[in-house]
Parts: structure tokens; sequence; C-alpha cells
């Protein structure tokens, strides 16, 4: 990847475009593609060797740890549905875990889910009535939209809940099958 780094203490010339290994991305981290980076008065002053209340960094070193730019790769499962299964186990609810793949799948469990489905199998619907005693789940919180979101519509428990946070899939959420339900569309 192309990087600016620093390659001595001293000016604006110690800043030297230059190539790094590409990232690779561990559990509860994520890769930015940047567009935008961004580098604070005080990072200027620990180039230029004046900070007094900083190590300084061994050379050369990358500066900034401002950016902006798109989420490549993910290494935990996703923020939102990380978050819901912790608050949801954290409030004393029985919770079932959807995913995709043996990582996430782990990740999801190891923030205590109490059951875990992959819903790029073909009878991960089953697995969650089988989970749930064959019930559905009382609520259901969609990040995916698309069919998985349909899909997950559809096994949530009569009466219950089915909150939308996102479409994951590209696909609108408001493309869910109408169906008599006493519940929540957010």
């Amino acid at each position: 990847m192309r990087v600016v780094q620093v390659v001595g203490f001293g000016g604006p010339e110690m800043l030297v475009a230059g190539e790094a290994p590409d990232q690779v991305v561990g559990p509860g981290q994520v890769v930015i593609e940047v567009a935008v980076a961004g580098v604070t008065f005080v990072e200027t002053q620990i180039r230029r060797g004046l900070d007094r209340w900083h190590d300084r960094p061994q050379v050369p070193y990358v500066p900034g740890g401002l950016v902006a730019g798109v989420v490549s790769a993910v290494g935990a499962a996703g923020g939102v549905g990380s978050l819901l299964v912790q608050l949801a186990w954290t409030a004393g609810a029985r919770v079932v875990g959807a995913a995709r793949g043996g990582r996430k799948l782990d990740a999801v469990k190891e923030l205590g889910a109490d059951a875990v489905v992959d819903y790029s199998t073909l009878d991960w619907t089953d697995q969650v009535r089988e989970a749930t005693a064959g019930a559905g789940p009382d609520v259901v919180f969609d990040g995916v939209g698309g069919e998985i979101g349909r899909a997950a519509f559809e096994v949530t428990a009569r009466g219950g809940r089915f909150s939308v946070h996102g479409a994951a899939s590209g696909e609108s959420p408001t493309s869910i099958p109408n169906r008599p339900a006493t519940g929540v569309w957010r």
C-alpha cells in the first residue's frame, strides 16, 4: 500500500512517499481504504523532534491518526450487531445470533450469543426455529435486508418485534411482505 512516512526528524522534507505491506485485519479491527488523512499540530511537533510530552517514534513511521475512507475488511462481526448481542445478553435475553461464516459465528458466540446460525445456509431459518423451540424470536434486529431480511421477518414470532437498522445486502428492507403482525417497524 502507498504511504507517506517520516524518515527522520525535521521539517516537511522528512515526509516521503513510499510503500508498506498491506495490512491484515485481526479480531476487532478494520482495514480502511484511506481517502483523506489528517495530521494534528502535535504530530508535526513530534515529526520535528520538538515534542517533550510524547515518546519519539522509531523512524521510519507513518504519521496521522485522522482518516476517512471506506472499510475494506472487518475482523470481529458487524459493529451494531456485536453491540446488540452484548446488550441483549446483558439484559438477560436468550440470544440467537446470525452471521455468515465460521469466523463471524465464533465472534458472535464469544460476545454472548446462546446459539448461532449461518444465514448463508439454506436451512438457517429452521435452525432459528429450533433454537427458539419452534416459536421464532420475540425480537429481531435486521441489519442485512433483502432476502435475508425477508426470511428473518418471516421467522419472527407472532406478536414479535422486528427492527430494521441497515441494508447491508444493498436492498431496501421496505420490500418485506405485508403480513399482519404487532410489532415495531423502524
